[in-house]
């Protein structure tokens, strides 16, 4: 591994870390290099630690991380088209017809999409923390957030407040 990549897998993995830590780097008998908050017993002689605190995000590029990712997963849940809906089961000749409440008609009213609207804005401010550079999500969002589809179909463009 080049000195270079080094570096940047040391200052990628210190960035993610929430506060300083202690962050080991250390290369085995086999040339490869490790990091780790934590070193074998075998290599802690070797094992150089890094002041990740050099690496700590001020609170204001926290809060620009944070809408950076919000963006990118509204823009990702705009790309994501509506889930199909589901066929209605097959009725068996004299079976007693399933009750199923009525679908509305129509649009929803102004404070139904407000409140539809409320609730996508939360989900994605609870989905933020989770997303990762590349756009994926990180374990565990889902068992945090509820997912929310986006409402603009059904509601259209949420008004500026």
């Amino acid at each position: 591994m080049k000195h270079g990549a080094v570096a940047f897998v040391i200052a990628c993995a210190a960035a993610l870390a929430a506060h300083a830590a202690d962050i080991y780097v250390w290369t085995d008998e086999n040339g490869k290099t490790h990091l780790a908050d934590s070193v074998p017993a075998k290599y802690r002689k070797s094992a150089v630690r890094i002041d990740s605190s050099q690496f700590e995000l001020s609170p204001e590029q926290q809060r620009d991380a944070a809408a950076a990712a919000r963006a990118a997963l509204e823009k990702k849940a705009d790309a994501v088209p509506a889930p199909a809906p589901s066929p209605s089961p097959p009725v068996r000749p004299g079976a007693a017809p399933t009750s199923r409440a009525p679908a509305p008609i129509g649009p929803p009213s102004a404070g139904e999409c407000e409140a539809l609207q409320r609730e996508y804005r939360e989900s994605l401010e609870c989905f933020a923390p989770f997303v990762n550079a590349n756009g994926s999500l990180k374990p565990g969002a889902f068992a945090a957030c509820k997912s929310v589809v986006n409402p603009t179909l059904k509601c259209g463009s949420p008004k500026a407040s």
